[in-house]
């Protein structure tokens, strides 16, 4: 590139670099700017270029002449957003070799692998790394990466994956292998989470009992109802399901079974433990137990609209599927 370009140029600059803690003047992001070109493919539309300083690769496409940049850089945004999965950073490609693998880091486009069922002490011997671009349908690697299963070694080899309609992302080298959350009754039940459920998507009994609440807090205690949210409660040490009224917080303690083979159905059972503000609105209002006994000893079907980032989950009575509520990661 022969004239100066602000945006190519940058990668080039020797100056600091102000996002950074480290004094980047006279290196700046030490990338290239010089290249030799390598080769070309038989048809001519693509370039293969190496960097003449760092040896970085560089592959440039010719796009079609019909090719708008406003809305060719907004799908490529679009794609790279919805991979920007920061508050669940820990995904599994199902294999089609049928080998599971952890997905760690697609949100920074340095995507990690190593099989799910890894020794901790085998897994870091066994982690495959590999930059990752968007692409216009999804995202790929520069070469094939070759994943290393726990049991056999070497099984299975992934470059391109496609961005589907569920949100997960199809691997179109073998149309087998997809990338997804963790199931969601493992998302669901990771103490590092707070799930609040909405007060605007609830369905049946949940609705209406949601709202007994809110009036009766209102009514009784004089205080304006907040929430209902699931967490975990160390005083308790336990999964408990949270409330704040005003200003006062209470927990009934829960415990959640998955059925085993179905990942996406869950019992949940109170345990009767609760602390001492949730037994005087319990006392006061006893439309707080009512809302627990919508929940003890039911079994819930689970479901996100994104396959890959779970933040909003749907729980639903299998014995009565107008009996619904909605969750937000928080």
């Amino acid at each position: 590139f022969n004239t100066y370009n602000k945006i190519f140029h940058l990668f080039a600059n020797p100056e600091d670099i102000p996002t950074t803690d480290t004094d980047e003047n006279g290196y700046g992001h030490e990338g290239d700017y010089e290249f030799d070109l390598m080769r070309t493919n038989a048809a001519g539309d693509t370039l293969f270029l190496e960097g003449k300083k760092y040896g970085l690769n560089i592959i440039m496409y010719r796009l079609p002449e019909s090719t708008v940049n406003e809305e060719y850089f907004a799908r490529i945004g679009e794609i790279a957003e919805s991979a920007n999965i920061t508050k669940f950073p820990d995904l599994v490609l199902h294999g089609a070799d049928g080998y599971e693998y952890t997905v760690n880091d697609i949100a920074t486009q340095v995507v990690t692998f190593y099989p799910k069922n890894a020794d901790w002490i085998f897994k870091p011997s066994q982690t495959v790394s590999a930059n990752a671009i968007a692409t216009m349908t999804g995202f790929r690697f520069l070469n094939p990466v070759q994943l290393i299963n726990y049991d056999n070694g070497e099984t299975l080899k992934v470059q391109h994956f496609a961005l589907q309609d569920d949100g997960s992302f199809l691997c179109t080298d073998d149309g087998i292998s997809r990338i997804t959350s963790l199931p969601l009754d493992t998302v669901f039940t990771d103490m590092t989470y707070a799930w609040h459920i909405d007060a605007d998507n609830l369905g049946g009994d949940f609705a209406t009992v949601y709202q007994q609440v809110v009036d009766k807090s209102k009514s009784v205690l004089r205080r304006n109802f907040r929430y209902f949210a699931f967490l975990y409660d160390a005083r308790l040490d336990a999964f408990c399901l949270n409330f704040l009224n005003q200003s006062n917080y209470g927990n009934f303690a829960f415990e959640q079974t998955p059925s085993g083979d179905n990942a996406d159905i869950m019992t949940l059972t109170y345990t009767g433990q609760l602390d001492a503000n949730a037994n005087t609105h319990v006392q006061r209002i006893p439309e707080y137990m009512d809302f627990v006994n919508l929940l003890n000893g039911h079994t819930f079907k689970l479901e996100s609209p994104s396959a890959v980032n779970p933040s909003r989950i749907k729980f639903t009575d299998v014995n009565n599927e107008a009996n619904y509520f909605w969750i937000d990661v928080q």
